[in-house]
């Protein structure tokens, strides 16, 4: 059995939590946040899976955001937990402090369904903290909820500070421990004791994993910026409660457990739901059997950097029986994208080319021709092949041009169908400010982007573009929601190394992790339907 064959047994979502992590900051505490790695097909190196969100001021985090991995009883799946805290807003984990990690077996967490160990040494200090994982199989749940709730009379904790409340939403963990785990929290609302949160919305897979009568419970806490935040009280309900929608059974006393049992204490204030909204989640599936038809262009780097085609050295060097990086990159998206366009039509266009009249164009069509498409992807690889000997690299690396031909073809078009541009280079983009006004600008397009990068090149300004953690801005724009993937060529190589024949399908799957997310919550954000146009 092969790389791409395997079928996995289940789907177990991870939650992650640590205590007494080492404090890494002088003037107040650590900011962590969790890296899970996992070991590629070979079994051998780590590769970066995710990152939870960085949690301020504390040694003792809960994380929100969870893992969800494919488990295969078969395979020996090995992972690694590395916390860092966060002195930067840069992606680069050398910017960031190390605060220790653990190394087990996926098969452990899953057997154990609680695996608590102490997190590794740190600059020879050895009592670094520990890390928890707690282990759920995830169910299919296609319902998701739109919430909304209102705070009263939340009292400052102290003498001398007003109140700065903030709602944390935590479930019961399945092995009736009693013990629960955050999934969602809200930002604080500033100087008030009758805060208004913004409504949110949560997949019932998140909230309870389709259990509707399984516990939840809201805790209230007065936000301090030192990170000792101070707890006004909890209420629990379940979503079968919440469904009831804001009646007086939704108005929920919120009681300081540690003050119940005194006579003249009744509650600290009083939390109510004033909105609550069920909808369907469909998934990526749905609109692709609901006839969604996702069209690939392709835009190509012809830059001088990229080195003299004709040498050996040169990334866009190719012969008969090697393809160039641009082309193997090309050929693993194309031979995906290419069965979910009926029309088998491609779109194949070059920057940062100088071209036969002498002209520089940062936005050219491959066939050199008024028609940009083709119908398969053999013809679209042979046009770029053909393109190379027509034009001669030049400069710079400018992506705006690009993004911008293709938003402003799809806003004259927008017929329900979705369009991803693959965007192949090798150096840093040298219009990096235009480059982000025009993400932002196509952010409410049905659009996703694709950056390889090929080479070895330091591309960690691409970080900057693919804002998995926060919304892209540009000139007081913020995107609408994330539509950029940035994957480097050459790990996706050193993943495949040790394994032949599993480099194509490992660049397709890291390239074309995040589309069926982005396209559902484009067709959600517009309120779109399967078999809708």
């Amino acid at each position: 059995m092969n790389y791409t064959d395997d079928i996995p047994v289940s789907r177990v979502e991870l939650q992650i939590s640590c205590n007494k992590l080492l404090n890494m900051d002088f003037a107040s505490y650590s900011d962590p946040f969790c890296v899970l790695y996992m070991t590629g097909p070979d079994g051998n190196a780590f590769h970066e899976k995710a990152r939870t969100e960085t949690i301020k001021d504390t040694l003792n985090p809960s994380f929100v955001t969870s893992f969800e991995i494919d488990y295969y009883f078969e395979k020996i799946q090995r992972l690694r937990f590395a916390v860092y805290d966060s002195d930067s807003s840069k992606r680069d984990l050398e910017y960031h402090d190390f605060l220790g990690d653990m190394e087990c077996n996926l098969s452990e967490i899953v057997s154990q369904t609680v695996l608590t160990r102490p997190l590794g040494p740190v600059k020879n200090k050895t009592n670094t903290g520990i890390i928890t994982v707690r282990c759920e199989e995830v169910i299919a749940c296609k319902e998701a909820f739109t919430m909304e709730f209102h705070g009263r009379d939340l009292n400052s904790k102290g003498l001398f500070s007003s109140s700065s409340p903030f709602l944390e939403i935590t479930k019961s963990t399945v092995n009736e421990d009693e013990q629960h785990v955050a999934i969602y929290r809200t930002e604080p609302v500033k100087n008030t004791s009758k805060p208004s949160w913004p409504s949110f919305r949560l997949k019932a897979q998140k909230l309870c994993n389709g259990d509707f009568d399984r516990p939840l419970k809201f805790n209230i806490y007065n936000w301090k910026s030192s990170g000792k935040h101070s707890l006004f009280g909890s209420f629990t309900a379940t979503v079968r409660d919440l469904k009831r929608g804001p009646t007086t059974d939704n108005i929920f006393p919120v009681i300081d457990e540690k003050k119940a049992h005194k006579k003249s204490y009744s509650n600290s204030g009083t939390v109510c739901l004033v909105n609550f909204r069920e909808e369907v989640e469909y998934s990526f599936i749905d609109f692709i059997q609901g006839g969604l038809q996702v069209h690939l262009s392709v835009a190509v780097d012809f830059t001088q950097s990229n080195g003299d085609p004709a040498q050996s050295d040169s990334l866009h060097y190719h012969t008969s029986t090697r393809h160039s990086q641009y082309a193997y990159a090309i050929e693993a998206v194309g031979s995906i994208i290419q069965d979910y366009d009926s029309q088998k039509q491609f779109i194949g266009t070059g920057f940062g080319a100088k071209m036969p009249d002498g002209t520089v164009s940062h936005c050219f069509n491959l066939s050199m021709t008024s028609d940009p498409t083709s119908h398969s992807v053999g013809q679209l690889l042979q046009q770029y092949y053909e393109c190379l000997m027509k034009i001669k690299l030049y400069g710079p690396t400018n992506f705006a041009p690009t993004i911008n031909a293709l938003a402003s073809s799809v806003r004259q078009n927008l017929n329900g169908h979705y369009y991803i541009l693959l965007i192949v280079t090798d150096g840093v983009i040298t219009d990096m400010a235009q480059t982000k006004s025009a993400i932002v600008s196509a952010s409410g397009l049905p659009i996703s982007i694709i950056i390889v990068g090929v080479g070895s090149a330091n591309f960690s300004a691409m970080n900057e573009l693919d804002s998995d953690d926060v919304k892209l801005t540009s000139g007081g724009r913020t995107a609408e929601r994330d539509i950029v993937q940035f994957v480097p060529f050459r790990e996706c190589q050193i993943q495949s190394q040790n394994c032949p024949g599993t480099f194509k399908a490992i660049l397709a799957k890291e390239v074309l992790a995040e589309v069926p997310e982005q396209i559902t919550g484009y067709m959600r954000s517009r309120g779109i339907k399967p078999g809708q146009r």
